[in-house]
């Protein structure tokens, strides 16, 4: 560790000492090769735990790579005044720089001043992650008045939704997928947004091998309380990719994948009962291919007959039946939004976390008490279309709606008894 990083940990020795978290700081650390697990079991073996927390923050500054792992850390558990306090100190801290053969490009970002791609380009080289306050509705949008042509969810009640968090972000040696560092900062984002616009169950989980990933997902789906909840949300983030047929897999930290449409078919109207005709969107964080820039998009059609089950249809003349009632067709009420396009790789920031995660916070806070969830994925590669990184490439998110009507968050307000009330006012 140089000199003056040395200095900088000296001087805000105190606010280092007061955290809550060091020793979970010390396992990453083993993970990451820095420390071994004998030193960090000996530093922690005493009864004193702040003299402890002192020992652990003098060997650090003996550890040549750790000082940038120390601000990365700090931006992930909210600390984010105390990491700015460091990294702007420092000038042995250098924007992060992925090879190009990385399963996401990590590195620094760089805003485009128009979306006409004017050549100026203006480095956006803030550290500081998003700071999430979301502006809270006065009325609800789900309404005939507000959507007079057009379907929407009725979305009031005071069990909002339910929220699946999967992040895997450590990886298995053997698999040589690289950690993908920042996305504890996506993670924390989304908790943040959920909780602050009220009436969320979240559920998070971290690290998962495949099979577990698929054992977490059909059990959040085939719950019997779903049936409580009037949406639900299904967030992804990992190391991901395509197979031949343009299917996009997600890696779990063992190696082993899951296909999305697999988890969609968990979902759907045959197997997720308690969540037919309510709305399901399902966003993945991963990568979809090596490619560094895609030019033009792939247009996939999702759809399925409903086979020969049942009677055949009677004839237009038969009055022997009543009229046929309308068919619940096995794929229904869901939006899928894919960080990039097929064949294509994804951008990770290793302190504000990933672009699209980012922007779908953003844009949910911000407008999420005035637009639909349809409109605010369109907000969020547009702005994306502003985004560039340092080695000039780009990235184009994908959506898909298969079935899908408005459907309006309702920040911050619920309806009982036939009137509006406010989550907060407690």
């Amino acid at each position: 560790m140089q000199k003056e990083q040395k200095e900088l940990i000296n001087k805000h020795w105190h606010d280092l000492l007061s955290l809550t978290e060091v020793q979970s700081f010390a396992k990453l650390l083993v993970e990451k090769t820095i420390f071994t697990e004998q030193e960090v079991q000996r530093i922690f073996a005493g009864l004193d735990e702040r003299e402890n927390k002192r020992q652990f923050l003098k060997e650090l500054q003996n550890k040549a790579t750790a000082f940038n792992i120390l601000v990365q850390w700090l931006n992930s558990i909210d600390q984010q005044k105390l990491a700015r306090e460091l990294a702007k100190g420092s000038s042995g801290i250098t924007p992060f720089k992925a090879p190009i053969d990385e399963q996401d490009i990590v590195e620094p970002t760089y805003v485009l001043s128009n979306r006409f791609f004017d050549l100026a380009v203006n480095f956006d080289g803030s550290t500081t992650p998003l700071n999430i306050k979301v502006k809270l509705a006065e009325r609800f949008l789900d309404s005939k008045e507000h959507n007079p042509h057009v379907p929407f969810y009725r979305t009031r009640s005071e069990n909002r939704g339910k929220v699946l968090i999967i992040n895997n972000y450590f990886f298995d040696a053997h698999t040589d997928h690289k950690t993908r560092t920042g996305s504890e900062v996506d993670e924390i984002n989304l908790t943040h947004l959920f909780e602050q616009m009220g009436g969320w169950l979240v559920q998070k989980e971290s690290n998962k091998t495949a099979r577990e990933m698929k054992e977490i997902l059909k059990k959040f789906a085939w719950n019997h309380e779903n049936n409580r909840y009037d949406i639900c949300f299904v967030f992804i983030m990992s190391h991901g990719s395509s197979l031949a047929d343009q299917e996009t897999i997600v890696y779990g930290t063992d190696g082993g994948y899951l296909k999305t449409q697999e988890i969609h078919r968990w979902f759907d109207n045959s197997h997720c009962r308690a969540f037919r005709g309510k709305p399901k969107v399902f966003i993945y964080q991963v990568c979809r291919g090596h490619e560094l820039d895609i030019p033009t998009r792939h247009t996939e059609y999702d759809g399925r007959m409903l086979g020969a089950e049942g009677p055949p249809p009677q004839s237009p003349t038969s009055t022997s039946f009543p009229p046929p009632r309308p068919q619940l067709r096995p794929v229904d009420d869901t939006a899928v939004g894919f960080a990039t396009m097929h064949g294509s790789k994804a951008h990770r920031d290793p302190f504000r976390g990933t672009w699209y995660i980012e922007l779908i916070c953003k844009n949910i806070m911000e407008y999420g008490c005035k637009l639909s969830v349809d409109d605010i994925l369109i907000k969020v590669d547009d702005d994306l279309r502003r985004r560039m990184s340092e080695q000039g490439t780009v990235q184009t998110s994908e959506r898909q709606l298969r079935g899908f009507n408005k459907l309006y968050l309702n920040p911050g307000i619920y309806e009982k008894n036939g009137k509006l009330h406010k989550f907060h006012d407690s």
